[in-house]
């Protein structure tokens, strides 16, 4: 904090905050108001004056204001002194629904007085917002998609992994390019680690003759299909760890399923109910986040990455062989050349950003992590402070073994039976509030009732139940 500067009016405080409030515009319908560093809070009795339904949160520099008159504070504060991260204090606090019902405000005279703390508050907030904002897209996009995967999954599943602590390292492999230079280091002490293959990466995995012990998907868009098409015809006996919500084909209905769940209620009481185990993971947007998550979960011991670069090399965005290669092999032609295509695709995925997105989420998250993370090789800046640990010289003695898996079987139709739990869950007075706000995000509706809401339900469930997908 710098000396000899002040956040407000000697004179009239109140007055200078109306003054700015007025110079900018202010929505009426605004879900969240987000105030940096308002000091004193002057602004927060106005806002709320003029945006009585708004959620005030105010973002601290240095320390929160004590003995705030009591019209001046906030629904909720945050301060570096406080016991969370600013990460997940906006976690807890805003909604991905929210995300594009948000007003930032700054109270410019605390820059000159916090200088680097005032930018670091408004930098991570605003990366933030630009995250939540990216999910409620892709949420709006794929909401009703996630929920009938879900149905749609319990008619295929009947072989479940039981969750279970290994003692030996985990590898993870993601499909960037960098998982080329790892291969022949891949193929060390295959005895002595766990391979948890991201789905995008087991072509390449299989041309080098590298067969994972498991592998994970996460996402619910129909193109994940292509991977695990690939899957089915290599492996006869498949192990998937799939988020219940994925996008799982029918032809998966032999493997054995590692089930994860996002931990909201609707899910765990269903699953509870049908007696499937389950594990509960946060959604992350990214199957190679999931991927670490789950690793820390399963094993004691070390986990290693490679293949999660979040960076182009030259024009090629994954490791080679890919599973959409031979689509953009099929739509070459003179006029439309494979190169172009790929000179197309990566300036795409450039432009959306979503590799910048995630990098700026694993650069906060890297520190988060309940153990060390280790890296075979550093393709991206993000993982410098990783340190490389080589899988030849990394041999353990507690060889892997292999999870145990058990049989579910149901007196009926298992979508069916789900329909039926959730529909009674929306009834129960103990369940139905939390569950009704779940459904609503992530369906994405503005339903205000029970009955409209389980009329969407079984409108968008109904064909799974009655008309087995998967016999």
């Amino acid at each position: 904090m710098q000396k000899n500067q002040i956040l407000h009016s000697r004179y009239n405080p109140k007055a200078e905050a109306e003054r700015f409030l007025d110079s900018i515009e202010i929505k009426k319908d605004l879900k969240i108001i987000i105030l940096i560093e308002p000091g004193m809070g002057y602004m927060t009795a106005l806002l709320r004056s003029k945006n009585p339904n708004s959620k005030i949160i105010a973002l601290h520099a240095e320390h929160i204001p004590e003995l705030l008159p009591l019209e001046n504070i906030p629904d909720a504060c945050w301060a570096p002194n406080t016991d969370i991260s600013l990460r997940h204090f906006l976690e807890n606090e805003v909604s991905d629904m929210e995300s594009h019902d948000i007003k930032i405000i700054e109270w410019r005279p605390a820059l000159s007085v916090y200088g680097e703390s005032y930018r670091k508050l408004l930098e991570v907030t605003v990366e933030f917002i630009k995250q939540a904002d990216a999910s409620a897209r892709t949420q709006n996009i794929f909401g009703k998609i996630w929920f009938k995967n879900f149905f749609s999954n319990l008619s295929i599943i009947s072989n479940i992994i039981i969750p279970d602590t290994l003692s030996c390292p985990v590898l993870i492999t993601g499909s960037g390019p960098g998982l080329e230079d790892s291969f022949e280091e891949i193929k060390h002490n295959e005895d002595q680690r766990f391979l948890l293959a991201a789905s995008s990466s087991f072509t390449a995995l299989e041309y080098k003759n590298i067969k994972p012990d498991m592998i994970i998907t996460t996402d619910g868009g129909n193109w994940a299909l292509m991977h695990l098409y690939e899957c089915v015809r290599s492996f006869s006996d498949l192990k998937l760890a799939i988020n219940i919500c994925a996008s799982v084909p029918s032809q998966c209905k032999q493997a054995s399923f590692f089930i994860i769940s996002d931990g909201s209620l609707w899910q765990s009481l269903i699953l509870k109910e049908l007696n499937i185990p389950f594990i509960v993971l946060p959604q992350r947007g990214t199957v190679t986040a999931t991927a670490i998550d789950l690793a820390f979960f399963i094993t004691k011991s070390n986990v290693i990455i490679t293949g999660i670069d979040l960076v182009h090399k030259d024009l090629q965005n994954h490791a080679r062989p890919y599973s959409f290669d031979k689509l953009w092999e099929e739509k070459a032609n003179r006029l439309v050349p494979y190169y172009s295509q790929m000179h197309y695709r990566s300036n795409m995925i450039k432009d959306g950003g979503s590799y910048n997105i995630y990098s700026s989420w694993f650069s906060h998250q890297i520190s988060k992590y309940p153990r060390q993370l280790y890296t075979c090789n550093k393709n991206n800046s993000v993982f410098d402070s990783l340190e490389s640990i080589s899988l030849k010289d990394s041999s353990s003695n507690n060889k892997k073994h292999v999870f145990k898996t058990i049989k579910v079987s149901f007196d009926d139709n298992p979508a069916k039976l789900a329909v039926n739990i959730l529909l009674s869950a929306l009834k129960n007075d103990n369940t139905k509030d939390k569950i009704f706000e779940e459904l609503k995000l992530l369906l994405y509706t503005t339903t205000t009732s029970v009955e409209e809401l389980s009329s969407t339900i079984l409108n968008l469930t109904q064909y799974i139940w009655k008309n087995n997908l998967h016999e």
